[in-house]
């Protein structure tokens, strides 16, 4: 193999693993981000701090 081939299978190489650790990157962000989305919705106030009769 001369070396034009061996350049063009590396730099293959390189924007496939940067294409990986892109993605995982980008899936590792919208998971948290998700996930704090819905911790955020549930409230975190009881009921029996407004109304202490809800509370049976």
């Amino acid at each position: 193999m001369d070396l034009v081939s061996i350049a063009a299978i590396a730099v293959i190489a390189y924007i496939a693993v940067m294409f990986i650790i892109r993605m995982g990157l980008i899936g590792m962000y919208l998971y948290f981000v998700l996930t704090w989305i819905k911790d955020d919705s549930q409230s975190s106030v009881g009921s029996d701090q407004f109304n202490p009769n809800l509370n049976t």
